[in-house]
């Protein structure tokens, strides 16, 4: 069973949170030799993988599950992994800045979920969300530039997407219709509004017109790769052939790309390397990483 996947950045190989016997434990994946190595044999959940700060390598995030789950940094170089800063409770969905110097997280730590970044070390840590009316903060996003962290927020009883500058500041809702996940790309947030319903809809970063792109999206199953969105048809999601679609952002018109037989397991993600010609999926059922080259 996979529990998530990231690529690393010279996009040669994939980090893998993946199941084979009592616990998940991350592996990297040659993409070149299509071999597999153990990073760690402790229990792993959702990469997050970033050039080294020495420049030979990468650094990696993660989550470890125990009787809490804290963030976890290894160097696949070393394997050595190191907590990133000690929890009793949960710090979940670590994403890395665009310059690798911060990580964005949400936390529970104080009995709600608030969203923290921290410094890559772990050693200063600033809270920049809650809000001041009461609502779980969660699925931090960065914009492009590092300034600002994108993340849901159901402060007011719905779940909207909010920003806050990432030194901290005062959060500004984005959203005003509904907002699950978002990710930034050029001068638009793109985002579902929930867990029920169909459609990406983009806006601009800092709110305005919302506009729906394609009606086809559904939360988990979409990234983004350079001007198009990819996809599982929601009509497929729980079926054993999944047909994988992209959307172009600057028409709408949704094609079809191929489909995938992997079973009739729930899609866990998908992901698309930097040169935008590599994308995955997993599922649940038979714990399958399924790569499509080619993708321009």
């Amino acid at each position: 069973m996979i529990f998530g996947s990231a690529f690393l950045p010279d996009a040669h190989g994939l980090l893998i949170a993946m199941q084979k016997s009592d616990a998940p434990s991350l592996w990297r994946l040659s993409l070149d030799t299509m071999t597999q190595d153990l990073i760690t044999d402790g229990p792993a959940l959702l990469p997050s993988a970033v050039r080294s700060r020495s420049g030979a390598g990468v650094t990696v995030a993660f989550q470890r599950k125990a009787s809490s789950t804290v963030m976890m940094e290894i160097d696949p170089a070393t394997k050595s992994p190191r907590s990133i800063m000690p929890s009793t409770r949960m710090d979940v969905l670590p994403q890395y800045s665009p310059d690798g110097g911060r990580i964005a997280f949400a936390s529970n730590r104080e009995g709600f979920w608030a969203i923290f970044v921290c410094d890559r070390r772990g050693s200063i840590s600033r809270k920049i969300a809650p809000l001041p009316e009461p609502g779980d903060n969660i699925r931090p996003s960065w914009s492009g530039d590092g300034r600002w962290v994108y993340f849901s927020s159901t402060r007011g009883g719905s779940s909207q997407i909010w920003r806050i500058p990432a030194r901290g500041g005062e959060a500004t809702p984005v959203t005003r219709n509904g907002g699950f996940e978002a990710l930034e790309s050029g001068n638009s947030l793109y985002y579902v509004r929930n867990r029920q319903e169909a459609g990406l809809w983009r806006t601009p970063p800092n709110g305005g017109p919302e506009e729906l792109v394609c009606q086809s999206v559904r939360e988990g199953t979409w990234t983004l790769a350079r001007d198009t969105i990819y996809f599982i048809d929601p009509a497929f999601v729980e079926k054993r052939s999944k047909k994988l679609k992209r959307c172009d952002l600057a028409t709408g018109r949704e094609t079809d790309v191929l489909s995938l037989d992997g079973g009739a397991g729930v899609v866990q993600g998908l992901s698309v390397s930097a040169a935008g010609d590599i994308l995955y999926t997993s599922q649940t059922t038979r714990s399958e990483l399924m790569m499509i080259d080619g993708l321009r």
